[in-house]
C-alpha cells in the first residue's frame, strides 16, 4: 500500500506516492507551479488526474486549514480567492480517503515519525524562517498548534512584527526580523555606501539584467529598491565576510540571545520534550546562529527555564520533503 502525500507549498503544489512503513518517497515528486492555476477546479482537475481512484491521501498547506470540511480557507501563495476544495473534492468525487492539515503540524509528524523524533514520545518541531512557530506531539498525536512567535519577547521594543504587534519573539529570530533590523540601522544612519546593500544590488542586477553598479544608489529609487531588498541572506554573508562589521555582528548577537532564549521558553511551556527539532531558511546559518545559541542555552543556570527542569536536546532536521512526508505522517497519526 502507498500513500498519496500532498504539499500545498509557497510557489508549488508537490505531490508524491509514500511507503507509509519508511517514510521512503517512491517516485520523483511532480511539482505544479501554483500561478498556473486560477480556480479550486482546476486544481482538483489535475490531482484527479494524477491520483488514482480510491487512493489514500494526505494534504498539508500553509494557510488557514479546515480540516473537518478539508479547505484551504485562505492561502497567501495563490492568486484563488475562493475556498481551494480539492481535498474535500478527491473525497467525494474520487474516491480517495484524504486527511489534510497545516504545514508545521504536518511537519511534526514527519520528524517523529520518520526522523529525529523517532523514539520520542514528546517530540517538538520550530520552525525558524521568514517566521517562527512550533508544534509539539506526544505519544504520536498532534496536541498543539501554536502561535508561539506572536508570544512577547521585548515589550518596549521599537520593532514590529508582521503581524503588527511590538516585541514579539518572532521579530528577533527570524529572517524578517534580521532583515528589519538591517534596513533600519541603515536607514537611520542613511547610508547609501555599505556591503548590505551592494548585495542586494547584486541581486537586483542579476533579476533585472540591469548592468548596475554600487554609484547607481545614488539614484533614490534605486537605493530604495536596494534597501528594501536587504534580506537576512545578505546580512550572515556579510558577517560571514566580515564578523567584527556593524549591523551584522550586533544583528548576530541579538538573534543568537533571542534564539537560546526561544528554546527555553517552549521547553517551559511545553513540557515535558523530549527532543527539540528545528527546520526553517534560517537553519542554513547554523555554525553563526544556531551553534552558539544552543551553546548559550546549555551553559545558563536559570534565566530561561528553570534549573531544575531537563534540557532536551536540539537537533536540526535532516528529512527530505518534510511537506509530502508530513502530510503522509498526519494521515498515519489519525488512523
Amino acid at each position: 500500500m502507498v500513500i498519496y502525500g500532498i504539499d500545498f507549498g509557497a510557489t508549488n503544489l508537490r505531490i508524491a506516492s509514500v511507503d507509509p512503513v519508511n517514510g521512503e518517497i517512491l517516485d520523483e515528486p511532480t511539482y505544479l507551479a501554483l500561478e498556473d492555476f486560477h480556480s479550486s477546479e482546476e486544481l482538483t482537475r489535475r490531482l484527479c488526474s494524477l491520483i488514482p481512484h480510491g487512493s489514500s491521501v494526505g494534504i498539508c498547506s500553509a494557510g488557514v486549514v479546515d480540516e473537518e470540511a478539508m479547505t484551504i480557507r485562505f492561502s497567501a501563495n495563490t492568486s484563488i480567492t475562493e475556498d481551494i476544495t480539492f481535498g474535500r473534492d478527491l473525497q467525494e468525487r474520487h474516491g480517495c480517503h484524504v486527511t489534510q492539515t497545516n504545514d508545521i503540524k504536518a511537519a511534526v509528524q514527519a520528524v517523529a515519525r520518520f526522523g529525529e523524533g523517532r523514539g520520542h514520545a514528546n517530540v517538538l518541531l520550530a520552525t525558524y524562517s521568514s517566521g517562527f512557530n512550533c508544534a509539539l506531539i506526544r505519544a504520536g498525536k498532534n496536541v498543539t498548534t501554536a502561535e508561539f512567535g506572536h508570544t512577547v519577547y521585548k515589550p518596549d521594543a521599537d520593532l514590529y512584527c508582521g503581524c503588527g504587534g511590538r516585541g514579539h519573539l518572532e521579530i528577533y529570530v527570524s529572517g524578517n526580523g534580521a532583515a528589519s533590523m538591517a534596513r533600519q540601522y541603515l536607514s537611520i544612519r542613511k547610508l547609501k555606501r555599505h556591503r548590505l546593500l551592494e548585495l542586494a544590488l547584486e541581486d537586483i542586477t542579476r533579476a533585472s539584467g540591469r548592468d548596475l553598479t554600487p554609484r547607481d544608489l545614488d539614484e533614490p529609487a534605486l537605493y530604495a529598491w536596494a534597501l528594501e531588498s536587504v534580506s537576512a541572506k545578505h546580512v550572515y554573508r556579510a558577517f560571514a565576510e566580515d564578523p567584527s562589521g556593524k549591523p551584522q555582528a550586533d544583528i548576530r548577537r541579538i538573534q543568537v540571545r533571542a534564539i537560546a532564549d526561544s528554546f527555553g521558553r517552549m521547553n517551559s511551556v511545553y513540557n515535558p520534550v523530549d527532543i527539540i527539532v528545528l527546520m526553517g531558511s534560517q537553519t542554513k546559518d547554523w555554525d553563526a546562529l544556531f551553534e552558539p545559541a544552543i551553546e548559550l542555552y546549555r551553559c545558563e543556570d536559570d534565566t530561561v527555564q528553570l534549573s531544575s527542569m531537563p534540557k532536551p536536546p536540539v537537533v536540526k532536521t535532516r528529512v527530505q520533503e518534510l511537506g509530502i512526508r508530513g502530510a503522509v505522517a498526519h494521515h498515519l497519526s489519525l488512523g
